[in-house]
């Protein structure tokens, strides 16, 4: 796909490519996404290329894919071949999103430290949560759903989400204002919406 950026069309074939390439049989050859000409990694595109043309055959292909998984996993790489996608990806400045899942998954499940498998699948379900939908909505979520008293560390997480609203610093400010003047006896010079 990197060779053929920013053609979003030829991306889109290349993508395509490999699940058609795979599925392809002697009988219904699929090789339209394949790049064409001599230096093709298709044989099929190579073949058809070549002077005298050969009759390509997909006796010698070592992986193929039989046509319940090509029809399994073909939606997938559709996806991934939308234009929407593939135009965002042109400029190849894209960071790739499984790195950085995979950094969430080691940080519940280090790689370092042999784990059970439902603790395995445990943690990939925290991290994917918490890589889809943020921590707070994740607390959220396993509350609702464990219908459990929340956790030490949800209750700082909302005490801090209340902490930051505007009403609850401006009540901090007052407060801090009236015990400063009451240490000193005097009174607020200013006060909005005074008037007086």
């Amino acid at each position: 796909m990197i060779e053929n950026a920013p053609d979003v069309q030829k991306m889109q074939n290349a993508i395509l490519a490999a699940p058609h390439h795979y599925a392809s049989t002697d009988k219904k050859p699929m090789h339209q996404y394949c790049p064409k000409g001599r230096d093709s990694w298709c044989f099929f595109q190579k073949a058809k290329a070549a002077k005298p043309r050969s009759k390509p055959s997909h006796s010698g292909m070592k992986t193929t894919l039989n046509d319940k998984v090509f029809k399994a996993i073909l939606p997938a790489y559709q996806r991934l071949g939308e234009k929407e996608l593939v135009t965002r990806c042109k400029d190849l400045l894209t960071q790739n999103a499984n790195e950085s899942l995979h950094n969430v998954v080691w940080s519940y499940v280090p790689k370092i430290n042999f784990v059970s498998k439902g603790r395995l699948e445990f943690g990939a379900t925290q991290a994917v949560g918490k890589y889809n939908m943020g921590v707070n909505a994740m607390l959220t979520l396993e509350a609702n759903l464990t219908e459990r008293p929340a956790s030490a560390q949800s209750m700082r997480l909302a005490q801090s989400d209340k902490q930051a609203e505007v009403k609850t610093k401006k009540a901090r400010s007052a407060k801090k204002r009236a015990k400063k003047n009451k240490k000193t006896g005097k009174k607020d010079q200013y006060a909005p919406g005074g008037g007086d």
